[in-house]
């Protein structure tokens, strides 16, 4: 009953060493943190058309009492507020970006060296009526194949779920 796609990604985390599996785990609450910050940017956007308007602000930003009771002031404060988190989300995101793409890396070479080590098992026969050389670089071609199609969008799905997620729980919640 398991769609092809989730067939592959549990063979693929069978292949693969417990370090890269731990790897995959260590990129979710960094992709939790990142889907948070992105939450805090929703929410000061909103909180920003509503001053804009000029509705009632309901719920209250938590510490607005902190805050100038001039409208202009607190939009200049919570515009400033809204570019900070904004580049502190955008830092989250490339940070996310960069373990996916170190970890992708780190599936490509483990890949390889089972390949590798699957070729090298071969028996002497196999060498003398096939060109090694092909071999190699089909299943190098192959392996890279697999990492630019496959493991990087799994691993951008996985990270994506928890963002879209928490965006779309704060859009339902400021809707009200």
């Amino acid at each position: 009953m398991y769609s092809i796609t989730l067939r592959l990604v549990f063979r693929l985390l069978k292949i693969l060493s417990k370090e890269r599996r731990k790897s995959l785990y260590r990129i979710i609450p960094l992709a939790i943190v990142a889907g948070l910050a992105d939450v805090l940017v929703v929410g000061l956007v909103s909180r920003l058309f509503v001053i804009l308007v000029g509705k009632e602000n309901r719920p209250s930003i938590p510490f607005s009492d902190l805050f100038s009771s001039d409208p202009f002031m607190k939009l200049v404060i919570l515009i400033s507020i809204y570019i900070l988190f904004n580049w502190i989300a955008s830092f989250l995101k490339l940070s996310l970006r960069a373990f996916q793409e170190r970890l992708r890396a780190s599936i490509f070479i483990d890949l390889s060296q089972i390949a590798q080590e699957n070729i090298f098992n071969q028996k002497y026969d196999f060498f003398l009526t096939e060109k090694s050389e092909e071999i190699s670089s089909k299943v190098i071609l192959n392996i890279q194949r697999v990492c630019e199609k496959f493991v990087r969008p799994v691993l951008q799905i996985v990270s994506g779920f928890f963002i879209v997620t928490f965006i779309f729980i704060a859009i339902l919640s400021f809707a009200k």
